[in-house]
């Protein structure tokens, strides 16, 4: 009987040993897989990404008002004149169109320019019943997807004439053309949303996805003189998709 109890504490004492050093290894392991699957989820190991250009523009002096969830509008102290007192340099003399200046532009330019713009477009056709394919194209081609001197100098994207009636900040180029100006390119946007809402208020019986006809029209009314404007428009739409923000 003794001898019994001595082979059973034997075993269990061998097996204990046995099943210390088992968990040890075990334990080595669980922690070297941990370790590595750390390691691989460290931002080192992350491919570099783009940086993302905010849909929304950056705070400005002033009180902000918000319009929307997306889009803001600025309402300034006043003591900002954005006039031009000098005579802006106007562009080159060139015979290439809008859309062939378009496509000198960067790919990445465009793509942070559909990427920031986007939204605001869809905002302006929530509010104003424009194809957001139509504002974005519109403003990617008059002005070059933002490196025109009127993007540039007054965050004007639809190269909107100052007019007779017009009252707000003007830049004035050397080729005698006044354009508008403005504080934000979101400004841009809205103004001519209402402008097409006031003076050709019409077109929203085309609904928001329709952007062939919305082209075509636009150069019925002769928003640009460039000869085949609505062609191009549709090819930079369908060319980068645009339609996909139209609902």
């Amino acid at each position: 009987m003794k001898d019994e109890s001595n082979k059973v504490a034997g075993f269990i004492k061998e097996s204990g040993l046995n099943i210390l050093i088992l968990g040890i290894i075990l334990l080595v392991v669980i922690k070297k897989d941990f370790s590595f699957s750390i390691n691989l989820q460290s931002p080192k190991a992350q491919p570099k990404q783009e940086q993302m250009i905010p849909p929304v523009p950056p705070t400005l002096q002033g009180e902000i008002k918000k319009e929307s969830k997306i889009t803001e509008t600025y309402t300034e102290k006043g003591d900002e004149d954005l006039s031009k007192s000098s005579i802006i340099r106007s562009n080159e003399p060139t015979n290439l169109s809008y859309e062939e200046v378009l496509e000198q532009v960067n790919s990445k330019m465009k793509a942070a320019y559909i990427r920031r713009f986007s939204h605001v477009a869809i905002d302006e056709m929530r509010k104003f019943k424009i194809p957001a394919s139509i504002s974005l194209a519109q403003g990617m081609l008059l002005s070059a997807a933002g490196t025109s001197q009127q993007a540039l100098n007054g965050n004007n994207h639809f190269n909107l004439l100052c007019g007779k009636e017009f009252k707000g900040d003007k830049m004035n180029f050397d080729n005698g053309q006044c354009f508008r100006a403005y504080t934000s390119p979101w400004r841009s946007f809205r103004n001519h949303s209402e402008l097409l809402a006031t003076n050709h208020s019409y077109l929203t019986d085309l609904g928001t996805v329709n952007y062939q006809s919305w082209a075509k029209e636009l150069e019925k009314v002769k928003f640009s003189t460039q000869k085949n404007y609505a062609q191009s428009l549709i090819n930079v739409i369908e060319s980068f998709n645009l339609n996909r923000f139209d609902y």
